[in-house]
């Protein structure tokens, strides 16, 4: 009996922490379409909770109907096949969404619906299927259903950082919705051996399962890949051999957006109009041999801080650029030499406060 409740225990916990990693791995899985902003995570949290909503009334309908072990396993095979089928629609979703020209609002939201919805309502499915199969172990009403939501809660907390601070930094979204499939599918374990059909039903959720895998990994060519996926943003090289811009120049392109142009050949080529206009603002106000300094909040590309460390003057240039990974790519893939500038991979204000107000006065 207590190891029955255990399980129950478990299942909400873990459950719970799963749809969070899902959740909090949307809003990055989106990026590359639609970036990161108010909009998409709007998207994201009510998208969420309108399936978690939904889901909790249908689980509740379920109980109801005295559906039991057999549909709690059922639906949590369905929900792993349900998170694998987000990494095969997304390829050809994304791009016939993003090419309909909404606004970014709209766009967010119906990529969002389209890939997370039934995952979201899938999982709420499971707390009140467990609660009411709980109760027929234990009859104290108020102590059950304050543990489990309690649990669902703590699941959800776990869930949420350890999307944010770990898994996604380490191992990735598309590893991270696989394992969030395996664990789920793990969890239907125990309650798919104690129904009718246990064996064919389990081997049949897996195998869909591997089918899905194979399928996303054929279309993978579709999606618009991470290089590098940081704690913070999608990163990717864009090789521009077949554009007129320059016969040898790379673009980084930071979650949806291109920040920069690099000529290979000319680090003092800015193919970018803004900062070529930047620069010529600036020659017409001082000449090449006056010695100025320059903070940039913010490194992308690199593309005016390399062009200026080129011209071996006596400039002094500094970046604040928050994240590490966006200076390793410039390094490895966009010609950047940082011997001539001071990099600080810090937020801005808190570096220009380092420096003193002084330090940088702006140009009148």
């Amino acid at each position: 009996m207590n190891m029955l409740k255990f399980t129950y225990g478990t299942t909400v916990f873990l459950s719970s922490a799963m749809l969070m990693v899902l959740e909090i791995t949307a809003g990055r899985i989106i990026a590359p379409y639609v970036g990161n902003s108010l909009y998409s995570w709007t998207s994201v949290i009510g998208v969420v909770l309108a399936g978690l909503s939904f889901g909790n009334w249908l689980g509740g309908w379920l109980a109801d109907r005295n559906h039991g072990h057999h549909a709690l396993g059922i639906t949590l095979g369905i929900g792993a096949l349900a998170s694998l089928l987000v990494l095969a629609l997304l390829p050809a979703y994304g791009v016939l969404i993003r090419n309909q020209l909404l606004s970014l609002a709209w766009t967010s939201l119906l990529l969002v619906f389209g890939l997370f919805l039934v995952p979201a309502i899938l999982l709420g499915i499971i707390s009140p299927l467990v609660t009411t199969l709980y109760l027929k172990v234990d009859e104290s009403i108020g102590r059950v259903v304050g543990l489990l939501h309690a649990l669902g809660a703590t699941g959800s907390i776990f869930g949420t950082f350890a999307a944010g601070f770990v898994l996604i930094q380490w191992i990735g979204t598309r590893w991270t919705i696989i394992m969030v499939a395996i664990v789920l599918l793990l969890l239907a374990l125990p309650w798919l051996i104690r129904g009718p059909h246990r064996t064919p039903l389990f081997m049949s959720l897996l195998a869909a399962g591997l089918a899905v895998v194979a399928i996303t990994d054929r279309m993978n060519g579709f999606v618009a890949p991470c290089d590098v996926e940081s704690q913070y943003y999608c990163l990717r090289v864009i090789d521009n051999h077949d554009q007129p811009i320059a016969a040898n120049s790379r673009s980084l392109a930071i979650d949806h957006l291109i920040h920069g142009t690099n000529d290979l050949d000319d680090p003092e080529s800015l193919l970018t109009p803004y900062i070529h206009g930047m620069d010529t603002l600036i020659e017409s106000r001082f000449s090449r041999n006056t010695a100025l300094r320059y903070f940039f909040a913010g490194g992308g590309a690199y593309t005016y801080p390399r062009a200026l460390a080129s011209r071996h003057g006596e400039n002094e240039i500094v970046v604040s650029e928050i994240d590490p990974a966006v200076t390793k790519i410039a390094q490895s893939e966009l010609d950047l030499d940082i011997s001539e500038m001071t990099i600080h991979h810090d937020e801005s204000r808190h570096v220009l406060g380092r420096y003193g107000a002084n330090r940088f006065p702006r140009i009148a």
